[in-house]
């Protein structure tokens, strides 16, 4: 069903009918009520809501419709709340998969900061790296045109947002001005 759908086109009383099934399905109040109004999605119906399903949507269907569910996906899982995203087990598996996907993550991060060939990847990944290991977030880079010195070089003072580093001394860079040459 996953690969003709998706290039299939749909009739617009298929559209019409879907969209009427999701309003009845809305309305019903109660099961006793859906069973006196409501009935199963058609096979052309169901491919026709499997093509408008989003990427983050849950991965299950409706035991009254038979259409696929559109809540969002809880993290780390593929179902949402109301079909099972809630439990405790369900839970616990997911930090674990998350946990799993930590590592090659951070190594790719760490592939990134050590690139030179795109160099603001480079320092946004290095951002994101000193910001996990604990370093804090930079609050302050600023040069200072009066502390430049007569040799070219600009001092640059870096402030951190983590209070054990604002009790230190404040972190100074200094570094020679170069020009550019055309």
């Amino acid at each position: 069903m996953a690969d003709d759908a998706l290039t299939r086109t749909f009739p617009k009383s298929v559209h019409d009918s879907l969209a009427d099934l999701r309003r009845l399905a809305r309305e019903a109040k109660s099961l006793q009520e859906w069973r006196a109004i409501g009935r199963r999605a058609t096979p052309d119906e169901i491919a026709l809501a499997e093509t408008q399903r989003k990427e983050h949507a849950c991965r299950a269907t409706s035991i009254r419709t038979g259409l696929p569910c559109t809540k969002p996906r809880v993290l780390g899982m593929t179902t949402c709340r109301k079909h099972g995203g809630a439990t405790k087990h369900a839970i616990a598996r997911a930090e674990q998969r998350l946990r799993e996907m930590l590592d090659p993550v951070l190594e790719r991060l760490y592939g990134l900061a050590m690139q030179d060939e795109h160099k603001p990847s480079a320092v946004n990944a290095a951002r994101d790296l000193a910001d996990r290991v604990g370093l804090g977030a930079v609050v302050q880079a600023k040069v200072r045109a009066s502390s430049k010195q007569d040799s070219g070089r600009i001092t640059v003072n870096i402030g951190f947002l983590n209070p054990k580093a604002s009790d230190s001394e404040p972190i100074v860079i200094t570094g020679t001005k170069t020009e550019d040459k055309d």
